[in-house]
């Protein structure tokens, strides 16, 4: 009888490339970061950040807590305008994406792959209402520069149990 085998497969390659440079980047563990952040996030003045289909890699400062590739920092309630859709972030020096203290953020259809510490990290344990669907995780290594809890990290990172998880993978 023939066994089932199944694997999860993640496209790592976009168009639009956010990334460390080739020389630096690598050899101090210091890429580049996106921090969306306002502190008046109000009707008047939203924060809108919307990422689709975009590939980043060798981002993150290794060394440096809240230095982030993708890092939702402090925004507020931001449900419907900021999303993270169908992106891969890839050999990052700190994290992949990061959710702190932000409500209603989207993040679905993103591949992590060769991450250090935590890859999808919920920061303080207040951020509600974010949607993580179908995303995958794979090869998340230690980081011995962040949390002590990056020492054995996880794919998903969850602080506050008023979030949604449907359909996510964690491998490798």
């Amino acid at each position: 009888e023939m066994e089932n085998y199944r694997a999860d497969v993640g496209l790592l390659t976009r168009n639009v490339v956010i990334q460390g440079d080739h020389v630096y980047t690598k050899k101090e563990q210091f890429g580049a970061q996106m921090v969306m952040s306002t502190e008046s996030n109000t009707e008047d003045n939203p924060l809108v950040a919307q990422f689709s289909n975009v590939e980043v890699r060798q981002t993150g400062q290794g060394f440096f807590i809240g230095r982030y590739p993708i890092h939702f920092h402090h925004s507020g309630n931001i449900k419907g305008r900021a999303h993270v859709v169908g992106c891969a972030v890839h050999r990052t020096f700190n994290r992949a994406v990061t959710n702190h203290a932000t409500h209603g953020l989207v993040v679905t259809d993103t591949v992590a792959y060769n991450v250090q510490g935590h890859a999808f990290f919920f920061e303080d344990a207040v951020e509600k209402h974010a949607v993580y669907e179908r995303n995958l995780g794979v090869l998340i290594r230690p980081s011995y520069s962040l949390l002590m809890s990056d020492l054995t990290p996880a794919v998903f990172w969850v602080t506050n149990p008023n979030n949604h998880f449907i359909g996510n993978h964690a491998a490798g």
